[in-house]
């Protein structure tokens, strides 16, 4: 399970990666080269590399809150 902030890379990156194999197919590019099983690969080693790095993803994957939240003030009886 990754953050909210690593999904956002990801996402970023997939988007990034599916925009140049369009330019290829479309013919507009030449120079990107790679099978898409390539570019599956890397991305999935570069998005374990960075989850596994990430203190936000360690927290999630153990079950605590990323980003806890402060506890309510509690008011007391006079």
């Amino acid at each position: 399970m990754m953050c909210s902030k690593c999904s956002k890379i990801t996402g970023v990156l997939v988007l990034v990666a599916g925009i140049l194999f369009l330019l290829v197919d479309i013919g507009f590019w030449k120079f990107f080269d790679l099978s898409w099983y390539t570019v599956v690969f890397l991305l999935l080693g570069l998005v374990g590399i960075a989850s596994a790095s990430c203190k936000d993803c360690q927290k999630c994957s153990c079950g605590e809150d990323p980003a806890p939240k402060s506890a309510p003030a509690v008011k007391k009886r006079r």
